[in-house]
């Protein structure tokens, strides 16, 4: 008899879940109170088709939020919302072509539902949405990993009523993981105000990936800056001082540790740019791979053939295979970095269109302003050892003309006074005969 009746209250417990259906909320670590909730009604489920619904919360001090299907924004739809001057909110469904580039799209059937507004200081928008079970590629955003994105700007809130009003850039945003089975359940037209749907909190079971866009520029302009400085500016300028002090202190006290400095700022520059690719996940790509190639090579391979020539060059005072082979390596690795930096500029471009144009300009003018600086200096300094090595030349032979004429000399006074030795051994002989 209890066994009976432990069975038919489970049961029964399972029928009424399904008929209330679910409701999961998904909280951002850094929101600030913002949150997204999700219900999947029976029918949409099991025929992968149909109406979902979707609720944006946030404070209404907020600029706007937005939340979007897919890893990225340019995945599938984005539903936007911004406080209306009716005291209600504005639905802007839209489409996203690139970083910034995110469209009123009218094809997005989404509407707002009972319970919008504003309310208390909260920001509610109770979302129903026709034809929003595909991504652009044709996935269905069902599973237990879907994946969303969302933003948020902060600041004075954007009031309007326009559904194609252009936004600002957001200051945070982020991507996350559902499991969205769990949001299966009831029928409702109008879940988030259906007191029998249960509310389940997923945010810890949910992979998060949130950015703070404040700090993603600011490691964006260190690597910006750290690199070029490094491949640019230091690498070429202290492998000049060789050229432009050319003795036997040069090496260990001027160029050794400038270059080791320089090894270290573009290692740290390599790390801010490592960080910025793990932020916006684009670690693959032409430009970070030539400056994981390049900043190995400076840091693990150029300065082990610098020590190998210092140390023959002590041992016989002449340079070998080793020294040609460091010098012109150096050169070769600040040549490619300076091109990997006009490189990262495109690069960025790509994925982040707010770059303003003058920075490329400065660095490509720069950049010629160094490479002609150090053609200069190594003509200079070649010209002026040849010039040297003429005088030195010319001395040598003045020298040893001087040398010629004093040993000319002496034998002149030799044979002088042999002249006179024998005139007088013959009058001594005379003198006897």
């Amino acid at each position: 008899m209890l066994y009976s009746l432990s069975v038919f209250l489970a049961v029964t417990l399972m029928l009424v879940s399904s008929t209330w259906g679910h409701i999961i909320t998904y909280l951002p670590s850094k929101g600030g109170g913002v949150s997204y909730s999700f219900n999947i009604p029976e029918n949409t489920a099991s025929d992968i088709n149909g109406t979902i619904y979707l609720q944006l919360s946030a404070p209404s001090h907020a600029k706007w939020i937005a939340l979007g299907q897919g890893e990225r924004m340019a995945g599938g739809s984005i539903f936007l919302i911004y406080p209306s001057p009716d005291g209600s909110v504005t639905l802007s469904p839209r489409k996203a072509f690139g970083h910034l580039d995110v469209f009123y799209d009218p094809n997005i059937q989404a509407y707002l539902l009972e319970g919008s507004g504003v309310h208390d200081g909260v920001m509610t928008a109770n979302i129903r949405c026709d034809n929003c079970m595909h991504l652009d590629n044709g996935d269905n955003i069902m599973g237990s990993s879907s994946s969303w994105s969302w933003a948020m700007c902060q600041g004075y809130p954007l009031v309007s009523s326009d559904v194609a009003v252009q936004i600002h850039k957001h200051d945070i945003h982020g991507s996350f993981t559902l499991d969205l089975t769990r949001a299966i359940g009831g029928n409702s037209s109008n879940p988030f105000l259906d007191l029998t749907y249960p509310h389940h909190d997923v945010t810890p079971f949910s992979r998060e990936h949130v950015i703070d866009d404040a700090l993603l520029y600011s490691k964006r302009v260190a690597h910006g800056v750290m690199t070029p400085i490094a491949f640019v500016l230091m690498f070429p300028g202290f492998g000049l001082l060789l050229h432009i002090y050319p003795t036997r202190h040069t090496v260990l006290w001027m160029h050794v540790p400038m270059q080791i400095i320089a090894a270290c700022v573009a290692l740290i520059g390599l790390g801010f740019g490592v960080s910025v690719s793990m932020d916006l996940k684009l670690s693959k790509g032409y430009h970070p791979t030539i400056g994981y190639v390049l900043v190995g090579v400076v840091v693990l391979i150029q300065p082990v053939i610098g020590i190998v020539q210092h140390l023959h060059f002590r041992r016989s005072g002449g340079t070998t295979t080793y020294g040609v082979l460091h010098r012109w390596l150096g050169r070769l690795l600040s040549a490619i970095g300076i091109l990997n930096g006009g490189l990262g500029f495109y690069y960025a471009y790509q994925h982040t269109e707010d770059i303003p144009p003058v920075p490329p300009i400065i660095y490509g003018m720069v950049c010629g302003g160094v490479c002609m600086l150090y053609v200069f200096v190594v003509m200079w300094r070649r010209e002026k050892t040849s010039s040297q090595a003429v005088i030195a030349q010319l001395q040598t032979k003045s020298l040893q003309n001087k040398s010629g004429l004093d040993q000319g000399s002496d034998n002149l006074d030799r044979a002088q006074s042999g002249s006179v030795e024998s005139s007088s051994i013959l009058e001594k002989k005379w003198q006897l005969s």
